[in-house]
């Protein structure tokens, strides 16, 4: 059976996609993730922290405590022609691949870089906040946005996660903006997950900026221009279940990938925090124990 058959033999209502740990920006380890899987019914799980596969290892060797298939996973930053930011799924890709692996360090490096100009920039700008303050954590080869922002709210800078990112705040600032790192483009972060034996798929749909308004003609008819650029590339499938997709959303997603002949995933975009109840389709609610 190919890798594409074993992704469609795959009973997604019991199957969670799409989660992460402590090893990117979730909250949870890996053992309390299965752990928390499992308590919800989730019989097939993916962990897909954000560019980096160190989960992995550590989750084979306990699913089997709780009853859990796994299937490899990974979540790759990307941009699509310059402007529209993709989060591309990898799944059933060999995590000892050197490509894979490769392409994990050096989006880690230009992090890093990145992640060197931003904190001198906010030394410059009053705000007490180093490469200090991540050192000695679990996910520290992961510092991204949304760890910094919550060193922000630790520190007293904001109340919310969101305020990092609000209109013309910290990370939409014009000076925090203009501190760029080099990133995949999304074509590369396809090949990529196919050249380490997996399946590339698009990531949460609904939140990609620059299509249009949502629900809208316009958006799916940008959307899908996109998906046939990418698909021939070598995408392989679309996030069509996800908690905060309208079912309007689910209907239309799941029509383009009828129509363009791409597989189907689910997943709930655990990061061990969602205090939110929300239904898909298969009336699952993606909520905190």
């Amino acid at each position: 059976m190919n890798k594409k058959e074993i992704f469609k033999s795959i009973p997604l209502e019991s199957a969670d996609l799409h989660t992460h740990t402590y090893y990117s920006d979730g909250l949870l380890s890996v053992k309390d993730l299965l752990s928390f899987s499992s308590n919800r019914g989730i019989k097939t799980l993916s962990i897909t922290d954000h560019d980096g596969i160190k989960a992995l290892r550590e989750a084979r060797s306990h699913a089997k405590d709780y009853d859990i298939s796994l299937i490899s996973g990974i979540e790759l930053s990307s941009v699509y022609k310059g402007k529209n930011e993709l989060h591309i799924l990898g799944y059933l890709f060999d995590p000892e691949n050197e490509t894979m692996k490769d392409t994990v360090q050096w989006v880690l490096r230009q992090r890093e870089e990145r992640n060197g100009k931003l904190f001198s920039l906010m030394k410059e700008e009053g705000l007490d906040i180093s490469e200090k303050d991540f050192e000695g954590v679990s996910y520290r080869d992961y510092v991204g946005k949304p760890i910094i922002a919550d060193k922000l709210m630790e520190k007293g800078y904001i109340k919310e996660r969101r305020e990092a990112f609000t209109e013309g705040r910290y990370f939409d600032s014009a000076s925090w903006q203009g501190v760029k790192k080099e990133r995949l483009k999304a074509e590369e972060a396809v090949k990529r997950i196919k050249d380490a034996g997996g399946l590339p798929f698009l990531a949460h749909p609904s939140k990609i900026r620059g299509l249009g308004e949502r629900e809208s003609e316009e958006f799916l008819c940008n959307l899908k221009d996109l998906l046939t650029d990418l698909k021939a590339d070598g995408l392989m499938g679309l996030e069509c279940y996800y908690p905060h997709h309208t079912l309007k959303e689910t209907g239309d997603f799941l029509k383009l990938s009828l129509d363009l002949d791409l597989l189907v995933s689910r997943g709930s975009d655990f990061h061990g925090n969602r205090k939110d109840k929300t239904t898909d389709w298969f009336g699952k609610i993606w909520e905190e124990s």
